[in-house]
């Protein structure tokens, strides 16, 4: 009889044993497919975290030749920035500038009287401009120093917009939606050399001061008299387009170091000189957290195959094992030693294959109910790969258990098998 022919009929003989491995690696299929879908959907949701969380690279280059900070430091050009932006990485930048303004008709700063009495008036009729678009990136109201007391933050759209001190306010009569003039302090009127102008800028918000220092230096160092202000209003004040110190959103903290390889390979003129820092401290307040969840997550996909790995080989090895009379007689009868152990692989792979291919019908529904655990959509659908290697990790497996009836069919006589069994 052919060995196909009656593999099947071995099958059909034994459909309580075919019926029992069925239904029992249906279900640890199920489970492998499960911890595979978990484990999916965890590095979905973490990648997912990451991308929403997010890291921050600041890039500024200080190394300048005089002391005037806020003017001749400021040495990262527009074309820089564009260079910079256009990483793939980069999902939004906000440019730092700084400036210094001059009192006017429409705002003067806050002067104290040891101050008054220090310096001259001159020099108190200094305030300090910061030009940002984003004022999350801003240390003293991420630290909770100063808080926005009336009005709006800036948005990226905004331009020829300032926020200034609750002190300059009440002092200078200033409210939200006012027009103020800002005399720059680098211009042809101050200073020959630079080109800088007078410009006018609406108020956008007010803020308020927390913690208060001792007033011991020049008027342009009070907290009350720094002017926030959008960075073309800054740009204006200096007479040039290049910024202080750039601070860019990046989508993956992970990939941090990679972006600053990246900027310090481009094409850029003193790149060499750019300092970096990172900061990904939101991330790694986190990590603890998505971490243990991956790894709680391949630890149940490892338990699963390694649970459907040994029930598969014992159950195989019992089954393969109560066949040894018949290996005995086959031999005896002097069948093909290729077409025995063809007739038992195939009568092993044949209740496996079918359950695999139930598990992966069967448990669509139940992946889902895993998916919606997750806060965001996640796709955990086993991909045609993530079969393939079930089939073959299946298979692999059902062989490895077959090897026992493999040896003795190669290397025992047909009588010491029989003698074996008595």
């Amino acid at each position: 009889m052919n060995f196909l022919k009656r593999a099947m009929h071995s099958i059909w003989y034994r459909k309580r044993s075919f019926l029992l491995l069925f239904c029992v690696f249906t279900v640890l299929s199920v489970l492998i497919l499960i911890g595979f879908s978990v484990l999916s959907a965890c590095n979905q949701q973490a990648k997912a975290l990451r991308e929403e969380i997010g890291a921050s690279v600041i890039i500024n280059n200080y190394h300048t030749e005089t002391n005037d900070i806020f003017y001749s430091a400021d040495l990262i050009t527009q074309e820089d920035l564009r260079k910079i932006e256009s990483d793939p990485l980069v999902r939004g930048s906000n440019p730092y500038v700084f400036s210094m303004a001059m009192a006017t008709e429409d705002i003067t700063p806050v002067v104290t009287e040891s101050q008054a009495d220090t310096y001259s008036s001159f020099e108190n009729s200094w305030m300090r401009v910061e030009g940002t678009s984003d004022l999350s990136g801003v240390a003293d109201f991420v630290a909770g120093t100063v808080t926005l007391a009336e009005g709006r933050e800036f948005t990226k759209e905004d331009t020829g917009k300032v926020i200034v001190s609750a002190d300059v306010a009440q002092q200078s009569g200033i409210e939200v939606g006012d027009s103020i003039l800002i005399d720059g302090y680098y211009t042809e009127k101050t200073y020959s050399e630079y080109h800088g102008s007078d410009t006018t800028a609406e108020v956008a918000g007010i803020f308020t001061i927390n913690n208060y220092l001792p007033h011991t230096d020049a008027a342009f160092y009070n907290a009350e008299n720094v002017l926030y202000v959008t960075p073309d209003v800054a740009f204006s004040l200096n007479g040039m387009d290049n910024v202080y110190n750039i601070k860019l959103e990046i989508s993956d903290p992970l990939q941090a170091e990679q972006f600053v390889q990246n900027i310090q390979n481009m094409d850029i003129e003193d790149v060499e000189d750019y300092q970096f820092t990172i900061d990904t401290t939101q991330y790694r307040s986190m990590q603890g957290a998505i971490d243990s969840m991956t790894k709680l997550a391949a630890i149940m996909f490892a338990a699963s195959i390694l649970m459907g790995a040994v029930v598969l080989v014992m159950m195989l090895m019992i089954n393969l094992k109560d066949r040894e009379f018949e290996l005995g007689v086959l031999l005896s009868m002097g069948e093909n030693k290729a077409k025995i152990i063809g007739q038992m692989m195939l009568e092993s792979l044949f209740p496996v294959l079918c359950a695999m291919t139930a598990a992966v019908f069967c448990g669509g529904w139940m992946q889902q109910i895993f998916a919606s655990l997750f806060t965001t959509a996640v796709d955990i659908s086993p991909t045609p790969v993530t079969i393939f290697e079930m089939y073959l990790a299946g298979i692999l497996l059902t062989l490895l258990a077959s090897c026992v009836t493999v040896w003795k069919v190669t290397q025992y006589q047909p009588k010491r098998i029989l003698m074996a069994m008595e």
